[in-house]
């Protein structure tokens, strides 16, 4: 305790000459206040303040360590909580990191077994985030590609079934044999001019057929091959047998598979017309349709279908396998397929018939250039 002169009445703990005197003279000059002192080693916290009634000074001390002590402390545990939380978020950073990364990791490993041929392989993932829906398209899309793998497999098996067949029939042993034998006893009648027509008829059949193993020829072909055919067939078969062909203007040079008419022809004339035992006909029509589609039409006047018959072949038209086909028009189910596995779905023959009425077998196929 000072007097307002700076003299020292009272003093507990240290004296006034702890102060300095710029210290001093701002505790006699000022009413209240406080400063920071540094007495021997340590600093000092000083606060003063007047006494109105007798103008003495009172002055506090206490050292600045133990007043900020608490503050020290509070600072202490704020950098403990500060550091605690910077690790707890790292940790939680690589932990949600990890989680999130690891399934696009294993996902980019899938990815990369299929691109390497591995079908079998699956993306495990039981989550319902955008992470799992990946995983699920990622297996979904597996599974397709393998089905799609089997039906390619499936089909190129029956494509060449049905080559190896349309080859068989382009070089029908029977169809020869029967045209030879036809050529010899025609030879020893004596009948020479019709000998030569049904040799160099012949020998377009089989050049056109042949076609130096091409698998499209044009449309012209196709007719000149049909007719070649339906040609040798007459005069084979010159009572009962009669036939006419007519194709549109300006799709002779369109291309078509190889063997799409021949056998839709023969298949008229020997479950058609010669089951009838009586006279016959044969029309076989092409046009083009809407612009990119081409019709072609074999029709014939012979025994025909019934409804239960017609129903079976139909049913087999349509069915996958060769099996539904064996027993009911294999010929048509055979052509019908090659059509479908070249072409596409969308494409195909379509049957029409009445017992007694002859049958309509009605191909259609888009423009080929």
């Amino acid at each position: 305790m000072a007097t307002g002169e700076g003299r020292l009445i009272y003093s507990e703990g240290g004296g006034a000459e702890d102060l300095s005197p710029a210290n001093r003279a701002l505790v006699a000059g000022s009413g209240e206040g406080h400063f920071v002192q540094r007495v021997g080693r340590e600093p000092e916290f000083f606060v003063f303040n007047t006494l109105p009634s007798s103008g003495w000074k009172i002055v506090g001390r206490v050292k600045l360590r133990e007043l900020m002590k608490g503050a020290y402390q509070i600072r202490s545990l704020t950098l403990a909580v500060v550091l605690l939380c910077i690790l707890f978020t790292i940790v939680l950073y690589f932990f949600i990191s990890d989680a999130l990364t690891h399934p696009i990791r294993d996902l980019k490993q899938k990815m990369a077994q299929a691109e390497g041929g591995d079908l079998e392989v699956r993306a495990e993932s039981r989550a319902a985030d955008e992470i799992g829906g990946l995983a699920h398209g990622f297996n979904v899309m597996i599974a397709k590609l393998r089905e799609l793998l089997a039906r390619s497999i499936r089909e190129q098996e029956e494509l060449a079934k049905s080559e190896l067949k349309a080859l068989q029939a382009q070089i029908n042993p029977h169809f020869l044999y029967n045209t030879l034998d036809a050529i010899v006893w025609m030879t020893e009648a004596g009948r020479r001019e019709e000998v030569v027509r049904m040799t160099k008829t012949l020998s377009s059949f089989f050049r056109i057929g042949l076609s130096k193993g091409e698998e499209w020829i044009h449309v012209r072909e196709e007719f000149e091959h049909v007719e070649s055919y339906l040609a040798i067939q007459r005069m084979r078969y010159r009572d009962i047998l009669d036939y006419a062909i007519q194709l549109e203007e300006g799709i002779e040079e369109c291309r078509i598979l190889k063997l799409t008419l021949q056998p839709l022809v023969e298949n008229a004339i020997y479950h058609g017309i010669k089951n009838k035992r009586a006279g016959g006909r044969v029309q076989v029509s092409g046009r083009r349709l809407d612009g990119e589609r081409l019709e072609f039409r074999v029709a014939d006047d012979g025994c025909g279908f019934s409804p239960e018959r017609l129903a079976q072949v139909r049913g087999a038209l349509a069915a996958e396998g060769p099996e539904a086909g064996r027993d009911n028009g294999f010929g048509l189910w055979n052509v019908n397929r090659r059509i479908q596995l070249y072409y596409g779905k969308g494409w195909g023959l379509s049957i029409d018939s009445r017992a007694g009425e002859g049958a309509l077998v009605t191909v259609s196929l888009p423009v080929v250039r």
